[in-house]
């Protein structure tokens, strides 16, 4: 495979894997250092926008082909809808790994035992991005994760809508119980950032009655307020326009 070539994806697996037969008999040190020579090599001559995405996902895609076949789940689509972005190809596939979209069924679990390490990594990913040479950048841009919508699991759900749904559910959960300590201050950032939102101070309820009634009008839950005023006839009800749920983890 040569740099100019597409990266791995599911329709040419078996021609990475055919070509890639002999770098993967290697120890992981060994694969390692091939990827760091290959860069080395590259880096001075290839600087212009189109070779560095080239070459970042050619030596990304020697490292996703020791992979079982299976858990390369993104297609030549995902692929096509990224070119001339430079990274955005490898950030949304580690979105889907993490939301363990190689798993269409209840292989992948969410439980609050892992929740911190998923919540912290989506986070990450979502507002964080990494330059060649490893330099984190805050996004200036969101990702497209539209491109995700389209991965479904079993039972033909969106997996990023579910899976995130899952998480923001336990993150809500852990924080609501925790909204006086400073672990649950962090929960709370972590949430305002999976939902691209900074998060607001809350203002000072000792001021007088009247603000603090208002300000407790202002934190009435968006569905009790609908179905007090004629909306939803059950409040618990998720409405026509939320996320479509899937199986509890």
């Amino acid at each position: 495979m040569l740099l100019g070539d597409p990266p791995i994806h599911a329709e040419n697996l078996h021609r990475w894997k055919r070509v890639t037969e002999s770098y993967r008999d290697l120890s992981l040190d060994d694969q390692g250092k091939i990827r760091t020579w290959l860069h080395c090599i590259s880096y001075p001559y290839h600087k212009h926008p189109k070779e560095v995405t080239s070459r970042t996902n050619h030596i990304w895609s020697l490292s996703q082909s020791i992979r079982e076949p299976s858990k390369i789940w993104w297609k030549r689509s995902l692929f096509e809808a990224t070119v001339g972005h430079q990274r955005q190809l490898i950030d949304l596939v580690d979105l889907g790994d993490v939301l363990g979209f190689s798993y269409r069924n209840e292989k992948f679990e969410i439980n609050e035992e892992n929740l911190h390490n998923v919540a912290n990594r989506l986070a990450e990913i979502l507002t964080t991005r990494v330059d060649e040479e490893g330099t984190e950048h805050i996004r200036t841009s969101a990702l497209p994760i539209k491109f995700l919508m389209d991965y479904t699991d079993e039972d033909g759900i969106s997996m990023y809508t579910s899976r995130m749904a899952r998480v923001m559910k336990l993150l809500l959960k852990i924080s609501a119980g925790k909204q006086k300590t400073s672990i649950g201050k962090s929960w709370k950032n972590c949430i305002c950032s999976l939902v691209s939102s900074p998060p607001q101070p809350e203002p000072n309820l000792t001021t007088s009655p009247s603000n603090r009634r208002a300000w407790a009008g202002a934190k009435r839950p968006r569905r009790e307020a609908a179905a007090s005023e004629g909306g939803w006839e059950d409040a618990s009800h998720p409405g026509p326009s939320g996320p479509r749920s899937h199986r509890e983890a």
